[in-house]
């Protein structure tokens, strides 16, 4: 029933060998491959390689047979479950997510019986993730469409940060614009919401400030950028907040918030914004308010950077300026 059920990075950690209660039929030594021979993968904390990587097929052969939770009646899978897990440790994290051509959808069985189910939580891409207890864990792979079928690539991790578009695998699943683009981010944008700049080496005066504030409408519409992955956290406008054209190759420049009409923010303040720089290279670089707010680097190439000011944690909208400097000693955000 189960197809290509291969772990093509090894799950199993030390001390548990290919005698372990009968599980493994062969382990390639070199390439540290598992071959299950009942279709169940035993797992503990720790794993290396980390992501772990199981190729499958899904096919929506019917819904599942659940009233709640909702979100697992969205998609369509087999009655079999694609992988099964023996949770031999308690996992503080752990992050399931599918990719590939088509529209996937993952539901999860943890031990204790639970259900866990996703359809697009990285731009079209599922994934479960959370802590959990030792024991069986089932995962169905499935399609969002009745009667589909695509291949896929369900993927294991304990890092926080791994995800679609992360990662030594990340070419499978698209680079981080493309699930900006596929929440609805516009990553081709000339203009934003607010001013933009143009820069040249050695501009003055420096730093130079942009206003704006971080109100998301409900007309334009709004993405959890926690979705990027790292340091990206907060509820953004799909429209960048400002457009920076970078005309030369800068050594060092810094990106910082402020209030509206303060030098710095107040030190009983917590200002609740995120800022997030989505580069030439279509990757995404951001800060949050947990140590002011503030992205530098001494590479910048020249080209069209796209900012977004974000709202953490559902947060209030509130103005801001964003300064931009060459100067080092410029710590506006502190």
């Amino acid at each position: 029933m189960r197809r290509a059920l291969l772990l093509s990075l090894l799950v199993l950690v030390a001390g548990l060998g290919a005698d372990a209660a009968g599980q493994a039929s062969a382990v390639d030594p070199v390439s540290t491959t598992v071959y299950p021979s009942d279709g169940t993968v035993p797992l503990r904390t720790g794993f290396v390689p980390d992501p772990a990587v199981l190729s499958g097929v899904a096919e929506g052969e019917g819904p599942m047979p659940l009233r709640e939770p909702a979100e697992c009646m969205m998609g369509f899978f087999e009655r079999a479950p694609s992988h099964v897990f023996d949770f031999q440790t308690r996992v503080g994290f752990l992050r399931f997510y599918a990719t590939g051509p088509g529209d996937l959808v993952l539901a999860v069985r943890d031990a204790e019986g639970r259900w866990h189910c996703n359809d697009d939580r990285f731009g079209r891409h599922p994934s479960v993730e959370g802590t959990w207890t030792r024991g069986r864990v089932e995962v169905w792979v499935g399609t969002h469409g009745a009667r589909d079928r695509t291949d896929y690539q369900l993927r294991l991790t304990e890092t926080r940060s791994m995800r679609p578009g992360v990662g030594p695998d990340s070419s499978d699943a698209g680079d981080e614009s493309d699930l900006a683009e596929d929440a609805g981010m516009v990553i081709d944008a000339d203009t934003g919401r607010f001013d933009g700049i143009r820069l040249r080496r050695g501009f003055l005066p420096d730093p130079r400030f942009l206003a704006g504030d971080s109100t998301v409408t409900e007309d334009e519409g709004g993405t959890d950028a926690s979705l990027l992955g790292g340091q990206c956290h907060g509820v953004v406008s799909h429209a960048p907040s400002h457009v920076i054209t970078l005309l030369d190759d800068f050594d060092f420049v810094q990106l910082y918030l402020l209030p509206l009409d303060l030098d710095h923010w107040p030190s009983d303040e917590n200002p609740a914004l995120s800022l997030i720089v989505l580069q030439p290279d279509g990757t995404f670089v951001c800060d949050d308010a947990s140590d002011g707010i503030e992205i530098s680097s001494a590479t910048w190439v020249p080209g069209i950077y796209r900012v977004w000011i974000g709202t953490e944690n559902g947060e209030a909208p509130r103005p801001y300026r964003m300064g931009i400097s060459e100067i080092r000693r410029v710590r506006g955000a502190r």
